[in-house]
């Protein structure tokens, strides 16, 4: 299982990271939009879950959402967002989480996304 996570803040990326050591999945970080976009493809690290900052400093997450999905057209999506608004915006298939979260409702979200897979 591999998934991926996006976001720009540096210390909750490694604080979400580090939450999900422990469940023996192939963990990938990624600290902007432009970073995903030139991630090399590789069938080994393509995601099966995409935990997504919706605000992202360099480009719009919807431009890294439909690059993600053109390439893993099987793919996951939790996006994370302190705006209740973005719901409307997102594809049916994706989940979306609201900040501030706790770590267990986070690590639950992902869990039962990840079962799902």
């Amino acid at each position: 299982m591999n998934i991926w996570i996006i976001d720009d803040n540096k210390a909750l990326l490694e604080l979400l990271m580090s939450s999900l050591e422990d469940m023996m999945w192939h963990l990938y970080s990624f600290s902007c939009g432009q970073e995903v976009l030139t991630f090399p493809y590789q069938p080994m690290s393509a995601p099966d879950v995409v935990i997504l900052d919706w605000t992202l400093p360099d480009l719009p997450a919807s431009i890294v959402l439909e690059h993600i999905k053109a390439h893993y057209q099987h793919v996951q999506i939790i996006v994370m967002s302190g705006n209740s608004d973005i719901e409307e915006q997102l594809p049916p298939s994706a989940r979306w989480l609201g900040k501030p979260f706790r770590l267990t409702t986070f690590r639950q979200m992902v869990a039962d996304v990840a079962s799902s897979v």
